[in-house]
């Protein structure tokens, strides 16, 4: 999640995690949160990926992502 300020860093697990799952997604990986203005090149982005691609790999080479594309 891309926010102006960190003081809303927590917004990816307390708010848009729960609306996700409620409406049927699977969220296995930690939320992220950058500030807007250090997206582009951003190290933690990059660490992140690293984090979750096992994770979200496997589901999307089952189809569950992207399917009928």
């Amino acid at each position: 999640m891309l926010g102006g300020d960190l003081r809303h860093a927590l917004a990816p697990e307390v708010f848009l995690k729960p609306v996700l799952v409620e409406l049927g997604a699977s969220c296995p990986t930690a939320g992220l949160f950058l500030v807007e203005a250090d997206y582009l090149g951003s190290e933690a982005l990059d660490r992140w990926v690293e984090r979750a691609r096992s994770l979200v790999l496997p589901a999307n080479s089952r189809g569950a992502i992207g399917a009928g594309r």
